[in-house]
């Protein structure tokens, strides 16, 4: 025998309020408390590099200037891409400055005359990664993607020089991967240590660490536009690298002439 429908139903409101009561009950568990979870801080930066440092993580700084349509196109069109928003959300503690407003802070973390960029630094405000201007969606995603991904790499290179800040192959890791991501300024800072680990690197490491040096920093000379100073150092044997700081200072720094 079949049934009616009917006698099956249930009385609809104790149901509806037997439903509520269960979900109230399990929201918190349902929705995870956003405590320490990344998030952007707005332009409260000291809050924002506290956040990373309780988390031991990183901080995304956006530099952004009123008069620069490329910040205004790069928060509509790239930050506000589904895929890099997700990304920033869950992964990146994150704050803004405004160059103008926020100049003296801004020069000192990024450097005069700095008005759109974006910014990874670690929770000692040391830069680990840096793009300047417009990007692309998928160009932009990627380059998160890539400071995730080394994210443990830096940890571990972390570790290494701090066991031994003379450990001239661990700087070489990390100046080399902070180049990859665009950290220009660190990567100089990293190599003016690498000068004084050199000095120290047992022998049978000294050529093969000379040489990868010498390579970054031929390379970082070209990319602030020092043609002859790369030039010069590029001829410069193995043997004699890394030249004095009296000989660095004369041939790398000094301005170009017209010819």
């Amino acid at each position: 025998m079949i049934r009616s429908s009917r006698a099956l139903r249930l009385p609809l409101r104790p149901f509806l309020l037997l439903l509520a009561v269960a979900l109230l009950t399990a929201l918190p568990l349902l929705i995870p408390s956003c405590d320490g979870a990344p998030r952007h801080h707005g332009r409260d930066y000291a809050a924002a590099l506290a956040a990373a440092r309780a988390s031991e993580g990183a901080l995304l700084l956006h530099v952004r200037h009123a008069q620069r349509d490329a910040g205004a196109a790069l928060d509509r069109i790239t930050l506000a891409d589904p895929r890099v928003a997700t990304l920033l959300r869950e992964r990146f503690h994150q704050a803004t400055l405004d160059a103008v407003r926020d100049a003296p802070l801004v020069e000192r973390l990024a450097g005069r005359g700095t008005a759109v960029a974006t910014l990874l630094l670690d929770p000692q405000e040391r830069l680990l990664a840096r793009i300047d201007g417009f990007v692309e969606p998928a160009d932009f995603l990627a380059w998160l993607e890539a400071l995730v991904e080394a994210q443990p790499r830096w940890r571990a290179l972390d570790e290494r020089l701090d066991a031994d800040p003379a450990d001239p192959t661990a700087r070489l890791d990390r100046a080399e991967l902070l180049a990859r991501l665009g950290a220009g300024a660190r990567v100089d800072a990293e190599l003016a240590e690498l000068r004084t680990a050199l000095a120290s690197a047992p022998p049978a490491e000294q050529h093969a660490a000379r040489t990868r040096a010498k390579a970054l920093e031929v390379a970082r000379l070209r990319e602030r536009g020092l043609v002859e100073a790369a030039a010069w150092l590029q001829e410069l044997p193995i043997e004699r690298y890394p030249p004095p700081p009296s000989a660095a200072a004369s041939d790398v720094e000094r301005p170009r002439t017209p010819r």
